[in-house]
């Protein structure tokens, strides 16, 4: 038999429910506030059930954070030779902003306990930013000597994509803002990263 069996099938399905369920438990009523019950409740499962899948509500939120960032990234990593920088990149911050708005509960729960625990706050950047950071560099660096980008810092360079994302992120937090729907904003981004402020030769100011 090829494939995942149904059982397999089935424990991936009741796993993810449970992932969402704690996810909007834990945005409404905070990670310390919310309880295993509760998610349970959220979930239609058993509070039993939960611990088949989990140990605790602390590896749940671990969990959900693992599954948040390699959702996807590998195939938005790829980067086809047809490709250029711009669309690559574009592709890039797109798949990512697109994630962000499908998933802002989640969102919001990391952001909220990163701010208040040092130990989830290490594991958010070693599992979320460090594989985004580490592939962004590589691709700079092979740029760099194939002579397309400047010989800059790849770590000053990808902090700062990385920081300018960041704060897209939590001003998007407020829906009240108004902000550029992905696709827009992913294009506008990839210009300002990979050309700056100045006028290119030929251009007029607008």
């Amino acid at each position: 038999m090829t494939g995942k069996s149904k059982k397999e099938e089935l424990a991936q399905k009741r796993s993810a429910q449970i992932l969402e369920a704690a996810a909007r438990v834990f945005a409404l009523k905070g990670y310390h506030a919310a309880t295993t019950k509760e998610i349970a409740a959220e979930a239609n499962v058993a509070e039993g059930t939960i611990y088949n899948y989990f140990r605790s509500k602390r590896e749940l939120l671990l969990s959900m954070i693992s599954d948040f960032a390699d959702e996807s990234l590998q195939l938005a990593m790829t980067r086809p030779s047809s490709k250029s920088d711009k669309e690559f990149l574009t592709t890039l911050l797109k798949d990512r902003f697109t994630l962000i708005d499908q998933n802002m509960n989640l969102v919001r729960v990391i952001l909220r306990e990163m701010m208040l625990d040092d130990n989830l706050r290490y594991f958010f950047f070693e599992q979320v930013l460090s594989k985004l950071s580490s592939q962004l560099g590589d691709l700079l660096k092979t740029r760099m000597e194939e002579g397309v980008f400047r010989n800059l810092d790849a770590v000053i360079a990808v902090h700062a994509m990385m920081g300018s994302f960041l704060g897209f992120i939590l001003l998007g937090l407020d829906r009240k803002r108004h902000r550029l729907p992905p696709e827009e904003l992913a294009s506008q981004l990839a210009d300002f990263f990979l050309n700056g402020l100045r006028l290119r030769s030929g251009e007029e100011p607008t």
